[in-house]
């Protein structure tokens, strides 16, 4: 399995993504805003981010995946959005997120986004 990490500012998504693929099988670490997202990712190094598109911190979650994708190449990216545009989904392919998920979802639809993603063996390409 894969070593997830989630940053979102909501407890309440961040609870129940990391329940749900803990039980899954994933490692899954979890944080409320970027600068504990980059410390714990240094340690953690994980193979997918699951990031919320807009945090209270005021930047968005695209710019935290590419600041961590510089770090890490090989990462995998999910945005999560409550505000979905056509800008966001053009903004994503570029910077090479793999899905963008609306909020609320189904939570089988997230895993098995997640499933798709960590079972990718070459470098992620955007699918938006």
């Amino acid at each position: 399995m894969a070593n997830v990490l989630i940053l979102d500012d909501e407890e309440v998504y961040r609870t129940y993504i990391s329940d749900w693929l803990a039980r899954e099988g994933h490692e899954v670490r979890s944080t409320s805003n970027r600068q504990e997202a980059a410390l714990v990712a240094k340690s953690f190094r994980p193979d997918l981010l699951i990031v919320d598109f807009l945090l209270k911190d005021e930047y968005y979650g695209l710019q935290v995946a590419e600041a961590m994708r510089k770090l890490a190449p090989e990462l995998r990216i999910i945005v999560i959005t409550g505000y979905p545009s056509e800008n966001l989904r053009r903004d994503a392919l570029d910077a090479r997120v793999f899905k963008v998920i609306e909020k609320p979802f189904h939570m089988v639809d997230l895993a098995d986004a997640v499933r798709d993603a960590v079972s990718l063996h070459t470098e992620p390409g955007p699918r938006a």
